[in-house]
């Protein structure tokens, strides 16, 4: 009963130990503020021009996708057998959820989405587009750079809701 036994009790085992690494790998290091409350995610919001505001978006995405992808692949997986696992991925699902919400709502509020495009659908596209399964299918299986990643998802997102 070493260290890495110690470890592994500290964070309530297996799930536990996924949950902190994924939530150091959002964040990028421990002492980095929520998402929301980044720069790039407040300059985004308050962005007037619709493609600034999912440029901003993006680029923050991107890097926490580039970090998570391959643990937010472990969860899924485990998610099929494990009910503390598929709990695990719904709160991350609905926090991402939560995230991207505020990407559709300063584009409504701006006045700059898609005419005949609901906030709910709009939701739906940026959940999909920015998932970390297709960052990793793109970048991981794929081939694409990270920044070929962004480029394409800031076209696509643009095209589909602006």
């Amino acid at each position: 009963a070493g260290a890495p036994a110690t470890v592994y009790r500290l964070f309530g085992g297996k799930v536990g130990n996924l949950k902190a690494a994924l939530d150091v790998a959002t964040a990028g290091h421990e002492a980095s503020p929520p998402v929301a409350a980044r720069p790039a995610v407040r300059a985004a919001v308050a962005a007037t021009r619709g493609e600034d505001v999912i440029t901003g978006f993006v680029g923050v995405t991107a890097a926490i996708n580039g970090r998570i992808a391959a643990l937010y692949r472990v969860l899924t997986q485990a998610a099929d057998a494990d009910g503390e696992a598929r709990s695990l991925l719904e709160t991350l699902n609905a926090q991402r959820g939560r995230g991207q919400a505020l990407l559709v709502d300063a584009l409504v509020s701006g006045h700059v989405i898609r005419s005949g495009l609901a906030a709910e659908r709009a939701a739906d596209v940026v959940h999909a587009l920015m998932s970390p399964e297709l960052f990793r299918s793109l970048v991981g299986e794929r081939g694409w750079t990270p920044d070929a990643y962004a480029d394409w998802l800031t076209r696509t997102l643009c095209d589909q809701l602006l």
